[in-house]
């Protein structure tokens, strides 16, 4: 996929592949350039842009390098290793001065991007549309240690059935 088809998409995009592929680079790649305006929309308003990992530790290393690289471009945007992509999908029309004037603007609002688990962000809709789903507005998710110990405890009676209906 070359770098102007990856970071001018049009719609929503997965990815998705092993440890050690580049995910993360690409990832951040496609924020940045959804932020300062390296697609043929424009910058994207970052309270739209919802980033999500399995690990709450990969959400913030997220995070933290999609915030040094937009810094670095509202600094010296040729300091940035995205640069380059950005200057292929946005064309030479683009001066360093505009890109580190967008770069200013994305990064005083990229705190409204969303960067987390995909559990924190499906959290997140459960809540919002508790009522829609049935649920009453006072409803609690279980904790992570509790569903394991409800999972233990129906495991062991199960087991503890299994056993009385078949000692052997």
């Amino acid at each position: 996929m070359s770098t102007a088809s990856l970071y001018a998409m049009p719609r929503n995009l997965v990815l998705a592949a092993s440890a050690g592929t580049g995910k993360t680079h690409a990832l951040v790649g496609v924020v940045v350039h959804l932020l300062v305006g390296g697609r043929a929309g424009g910058p994207v308003d970052p309270s739209r842009i919802v980033a999500t990992t399995f690990s709450r530790k990969a959400a913030a290393e997220i995070r933290a390098r999609v915030t040094s690289e937009v810094e670095r471009l509202a600094v010296d945007p040729s300091a940035s290793v995205y640069a380059a992509g950005l200057r292929e999908v946005m064309g030479p029309r683009v001066s360093d001065g505009e890109l580190a004037k967008r770069a200013r603007k994305a990064l005083a609002r990229l705190p409204q991007a969303r960067f987390g688990t995909l559990h924190s962000f499906a959290t997140g809709i459960v809540q919002r549309y508790a009522v829609e789903l049935g649920l009453g507005p006072g409803f609690d998710l279980a904790t992570e240690a509790d569903a394991r110990a409800r999972a233990d405890d129906a495991i062991a009676r199960a087991l503890e059935r299994r056993l009385e209906d078949s000692p052997d």
